[in-house]
C-alpha cells in the first residue's frame, strides 16, 4: 500500500509539473464510479474540451474504455501517456503563442 501512495504522489507531482509548466488551467473530476459528476458525465455535459486519461491497472484500463468512447464520440481530444500530453500541451502553447510552423519531418 505504502508503494501505491508513493507512486500516486509521484504521479500527481508529475502531472503538476507537466501542467503548470505549461500554463494549462485545468481540473481534477471524479473517477467512473467514484459517485457523480465522474469524468464521462462531465464529457456528456460538454464541461471537458481536453483529456489526459494515464491508466495502470485492472480497473483503470476498463474504466478508461468508458472515457475514451465518451471522448472520442463528442470529438474531444484524448491523450492516453504523458509524453502525449506534455507534446499537446507544448504544442497548444506554441500555437497560443503564434509560434507553431508547418516543418518537414526531416528539419527534427
Amino acid at each position: 500500500m505504502i508503494y501505491l501512495k508513493f507512486a500516486l504522489l509521484i504521479w500527481l507531482l508529475l502531472y503538476n509539473t507537466i501542467v503548470n509548466a505549461n500554463c494549462v488551467s485545468c481540473n481534477f473530476v471524479s473517477k467512473v464510479g467514484e459517485g457523480t459528476p465522474n469524468i464521462v458525465d462531465e464529457i456528456k455535459n460538454r464541461k471537458v474540451t481536453l483529456v489526459f486519461n494515464t491508466t495502470e491497472g485492472f480497473k483503470a484500463i476498463s474504466d478508461s474504455k468508458a472515457i475514451r468512447a465518451t471522448a472520442l464520440a463528442a470529438k474531444i481530444p484524448y491523450y492516453t501517456t504523458l509524453a502525449g500530453s506534455n507534446a499537446a500541451i507544448k504544442a497548444m502553447k506554441r500555437e497560443l503563442h503564434g509560434l507553431s510552423e508547418v516543418e518537414p519531418i526531416q528539419n527534427f
